[in-house]
């Protein structure tokens, strides 16, 4: 997308990315307007839970979420333990938060 100038990046503290348009004719927009259209509820629903987390955040609950679903683990705290197992740099109560967020997220979208 950088290579065609559809986005420019914008870095991020501590360290990471956002990824803006920088199209003004919204080429990218139009070309996928169909899909955008089709999944425009999935695609808010996704930007209002993640939107504003940071690279570290969501490591953290994308990991919380891969074990869930993953690893046949159910119980808070197991799953917490095997994320920090994971991901040592994660602390087990950092790990216990994102595993509820995860959770309370699946819980608020069906899956």
């Amino acid at each position: 997308l950088r290579a065609y100038h559809y986005v420019y990046l914008i870095p991020q503290d501590p360290f990471g990315v956002n990824y803006c348009l920088k199209d003004e004719e919204n080429k990218l927009k139009k070309f996928y307007e169909s899909n955008i259209d089709e999944y425009t509820e999935q695609i808010s629903t996704v930007a209002d839970f993640f939107g504003d987390k940071t690279v570290v955040e969501l490591e953290k609950l994308a990991t919380a979420f891969f074990i869930h679903n993953n690893e046949g683990l159910d119980d808070i705290n197991e799953i917490a333990k095997r994320l920090n197992e994971i991901k040592p740099h994660v602390t087990l109560q950092d790990a216990e938060e994102a595993v509820e967020e995860i959770l309370q997220i699946k819980k608020e979208i069906n899956i």
